[in-house]
């Protein structure tokens, strides 16, 4: 009894599980990467995006309440020097 795979084993290596020499086959999966379905891709744009905005509106904030900050230490500032002027100056302060 002669067993086609032992006789192909014995001369070289086949690998049965892939497909022999089909060329109209259009398996790829060996040749490139799993890619996400394309609702995933969907998903994961729209929580990059989020994710940007997200950012973008705590620098913008970030950036607002320095400013507001920043106001109010001039403020006091100029409050306390008039009143440091007023204490040790007052003769600037006569009219």
């Amino acid at each position: 009894q002669t067993d086609g795979v032992k006789l192909a084993n014995k001369t070289h290596e086949v690998d049965f599980s892939a497909s022999s020499d089909d060329s109209n086959s259009n398996d790829t999966s060996l040749a490139l990467p799993q890619q996400p379905p394309l609702p995933e891709l969907k998903k994961l744009s729209q929580l990059l995006k989020v994710t940007v905005e997200l950012k973008a509106s705590l620098v913008g904030w970030s950036l607002m309440m320095l400013t507001i900050s920043l106001s109010w230490v001039t403020c006091l500032w100029l409050i306390s020097l008039k009143l440091s002027v007023q204490f040790f100056f007052p003769f600037l302060e006569q009219e």
